[in-house]
């Protein structure tokens, strides 16, 4: 049976339930029933079932229970209900459903079903929200009355305990619902708390998060007030910023405080709402309307999202490169050129900036750049604090912090949402309760988990003390993680380069050693490494694409002459094989160095690992103390590490 992912919002007449379901159950009822359709009458099926936002998990269990059990004629039936804080025993339940003819499986949300529910499943089912339809067709079947459509609404506006108090047979639905609504008068009598009606007013100066980009900020405020009073030309002002990184870390939010905190209007733009305007006349002159928005608002921020849209001309080889090359000319032109953009401030968004045109980047254009990564503790507790508005002002936010590794700061937003969702529902203020409630649902991790996570940190951090290689302030690892959350950060080894230098092959080597630790500690000590490490060997194989095709360091001086970005790095490795066969001869050699200074360690490492995985962190100066000041045998050293031991 093909698989299928609908939505559903259909009427179905319930059959007779059990004594004892009330509304809830029945309009529960009515959802699945509708939703399962296509296969209701198919001699086994299974069936995953996405419960609506915010709808009560026991009526749609007991309601699903009933739509397996109909007529008790099906005796082979499994019904699951998902708990993401439980995700282990939900899987074996689930392993053991998938075992009955019938099944249903309720899950959270549509990101909860893993893949081999995927897999399995004949249906998945999206449900909404009971329907006034829906409503008013079980009171015809159940009370044989009739409810209005403003009765249907206030019925549907109702938590699942006042529907079954107001849902009762033999009782007047009406006379209820006027109770109902005098109580809600009554209610509304008293506000909501004032922040609730507030709006944050956004600016860089009480922004968490932003580092480089929020100085770049305030920095150009001040240049914008010297230029409005004449003290300085418009060419002392910076006039293109960069802002690249993934999704929901704050691009957009942070491009309405810049505007804000400079007093300027702020103009918003994208490549793809540009393409959306036709054929490439219609796009370029709904580029130009932009910048003569902008330029019109002057002093204004034009802020233009996806810019990575622009990518290189010189590397377009398709049908299109042309069209590529009108559209990135017009957008140069834009920024300088025969285009006047004084007062003008341009600042760019994307997930990807090693695809964009060289061009774009230069001097005079978009020449600042500024890479945003996922805010750590104390950005994570200043996002919360400014979108709370002023709320929990004494509040301790340090568990939040430590629930909400992973989150970006539209996550943390979302989070506040539901917690005032809930404090309005309560017709009080927020609490912090609301807050930690609201997070995605948190997991400790096993023993073996964090054991494993720790060697692997260890390893990178054993190798860089024993190496010499830049500065090692600690190393950390998560004990918890989130279900919702995709973006897991299990662990990390803080490492900063040395003060300025020339960086010869062996400083090159080093690195690609630190990187490579990891995987050396996990083979030393477990025998075999894991998949986390990709992002380690991926990193190493870059450098040693570095230092061959770019630097001359392996034997070969000629170079691309464009230098090495992303991009250029994949298509070597893909399809450039004797270099690759020179990339893994650097990555064997740095491995098997990696793993005889692990071994030489291997006690040390033992040692630290108990502590490590017992308070989840180590400072750089415990983990060098152990490593040198116990004992006291020099490490294979370069002469740098060398000269160090002899300072020392």
């Amino acid at each position: 049976m093909s698989q299928l992912v609908i939505q559903v919002n259909k009427m179905k007449n319930p059959r007779t339930l059990r004594k004892g379901y009330g509304l809830p159950e029945y309009l529960a009822f009515c959802n699945i029933r509708s939703a399962m359709r296509p296969v209701i009458r198919a001699e086994g099926y299974v069936v995953a079932l996405v419960r609506p936002p915010d709808a009560n998990a026991t009526a749609y269990f007991r309601a699903a229970d009933a739509v397996l059990r109909r007529g008790d004629r099906w005796k082979s039936v499994g019904l699951v209900e998902f708990d993401p804080l439980k995700p282990k025993n939900s899987m074996t339940a689930i392993d053991e459903a998938l075992q009955e003819t019938k099944v249903i499986i309720l899950f959270p949300s549509l990101a909860a079903i893993p893949d081999f529910v995927r897999v399995a499943a004949d249906l998945i089912v999206e449900l909404q929200a009971p329907s006034l339809r829906q409503i008013k067709g079980v009171f015809r079947w159940w009370h044989r009355s009739r409810l209005s459509d403003e009765q249907a609404e206030r019925l549907l506006a109702l938590d699942t305990d006042l529907q079954r108090a107001v849902a009762r047979p033999g009782r007047s639905v009406g006379r209820m619902l006027a109770h109902l609504v005098m109580r809600a008068k009554e209610t509304a009598a008293r506000p909501l708390p004032e922040s609730a009606n507030t709006e944050i007013a956004l600016r860089l100066e009480t922004m968490s998060g932003y580092g480089a980009a929020r100085d770049w900020g305030v920095d150009l405020a001040r240049d914008i007030t010297d230029w409005k009073a004449g003290l300085i030309p418009w060419s002392d002002v910076d006039g293109g910023l960069l802002l690249s990184g993934p999704p929901g870390v704050g691009k957009t939010i942070f491009a309405e405080a810049l505007a804000n905190t400079c007093g300027v209007e702020l103009v918003t733009a994208s490549a793809a709402r540009w393409q959306s305007r036709g054929h490439l006349g219609d796009m370029q002159r709904a580029m130009f309307r932009s910048f003569e928005d902008a330029r019109a608002a002057a002093p204004a921020i034009l802020f233009i999202d996806e810019i990575d849209s622009f990518t290189d001309r010189d590397r377009e080889e398709s049908r299109n490169a042309s069209y590529v090359r009108q559209v990135i000319n017009a957008f140069l032109e834009c920024l300088d050129g025969t285009v006047d953009r004084e007062g003008v401030v341009v600042v760019g968004a994307c997930n990807n900036p090693a695809v964009i045109d060289g061009a774009i980047l230069r001097p005079g254009r978009l020449d600042q750049h500024v890479r945003l990564g996922y805010p750590d503790a104390e950005a994570r507790k200043g996002i919360l604090r400014m979108h709370l508005r002023g709320d929990l002002a004494d509040d301790d936010l340090s568990r939040f912090a430590e629930e909400s590794v992973g989150m970006s700061g539209a996550d943390i937003a979302q989070v506040v949402r539901l917690a005032r969702r809930v404090a309005r529902r309560h017709r009080r203020a927020i609490v912090i309760d609301d807050v930690l409630g609201s997070l995605p649902g948190r997991v400790s991790l096993s023993l073996e988990v964090r054991r494993k996570v720790a060697i692997h940190e260890l390893g990178h951090a054993v190798i860089a003390v024993s190496t010499g290689t830049g500065k090692l302030w600690g190393v950390s690892i998560e004990s918890r993680i989130s279900n919702d959350v995709d973006r897991q950060i299990l662990g990390g080894a803080v490492l900063t380069p040395d003060d300025w230098q020339a960086r010869d092959r062996q400083s090159y080597l080093d690195n690609i050693c630190i990187l490579l630790g990891g995987i050396a500690a996990e083979q030393v000590l477990l025998g075999q490494h894991s998949d986390g490490a990709s992002s380690d060997l991926d990193h190493a194989t870059r450098l040693a694409v570095v230092i061959d095709r770019h630097l001359g360091m392996n034997g070969l001086l000629h170079s691309w002459p464009a230098g090495l970005d992303e991009q250029r790095i994949d298509e070597a490795r893909r399809y450039d094989a004797a270099l690759m066969v020179r990339v893994e001869k650097i990555l064997v050699e740095q491995l098997d160095r990696a793993r005889n200074i692990i071994q030489s360690r291997r006690w040390q490492i033992e040692r630290l690992l108990l502590e490590l995985v017992d308070r989840g962190s180590l400072s750089g100066a415990e983990i060098e103390e152990t490593l040198w000041v116990e004992d006291k045998i020099p490490l294979p050293a370069t002469p740098k590490t060398r000269r160090k031991i002899r300072n020392r």
